[in-house]
C-alpha cells in the first residue's frame, strides 16, 4: 500500500460487515468493529475467518468495543435497518466528527436517521 491507511470503524460485523472490515485489515487498514457484548469477546477471542471464492480463504485478527470511544476515518454501517437506532447509540456523533461515513444497508430510510445523527460525517 502507497497511501496511509484509513483507521476504520465496522458497526456491526456480521456477514456485509465482517467481509468489508475482514477485507480493509488484510489491505493494511486498521479496523476496528463496534458490536454486542458476546460478539466483542468471539471477535476478539478469534478473529474473522473468510472463505470466498471471489477473494480467497483467509484469517484476520478483530479489535473490537461496544462503543466506538476514538475518532476514525471513515466508519461503514452495516447493520439491519431494525437495529440501526441501537447501534447508532453506540457510535457518539462527537466521537465520529466529520469522518466519511459509508452506510451499506438496504432501503433509503435510514439516511433520514443517519444525516440527523452524523451531521458534520
Amino acid at each position: 500500500m502507497t497511501e496511509s491507511p484509513w483507521s476504520v470503524a465496522v458497526v456491526g460485523p456480521g456477514g456485509v460487515g465482517g467481509l468489508v472490515g475482514a477485507l480493509l485489515t488484510r489491505a493494511g487498514h486498521p479496523v476496528v468493529y463496534v458490536a454486542r457484548p458476546d460478539t466483542v469477546a468471539a471477535l476478539t477471542a478469534s478473529g474473522l475467518d473468510v472463505s470466498s471464492v471471489q477473494y480467497g480463504d483467509f484469517h484476520v485478527p478483530a479489535a473490537a468495543v461496544p462503543r466506538l470511544a476514538s475518532p476514525v476515518d471513515v466508519c461503514v454501517v452495516a447493520v439491519k435497518a431494525t437495529t440501526l437506532g441501537a447501534a447508532l447509540d453506540c457510535v457518539p456523533a462527537q466521537v465520529l466528527g466529520d469522518s466519511l461515513l459509508l452506510p451499506l444497508l438496504n432501503g433509503v430510510d435510514h439516511m433520514t436517521v443517519l444525516r440527523r445523527s452524523f451531521p458534520a460525517a
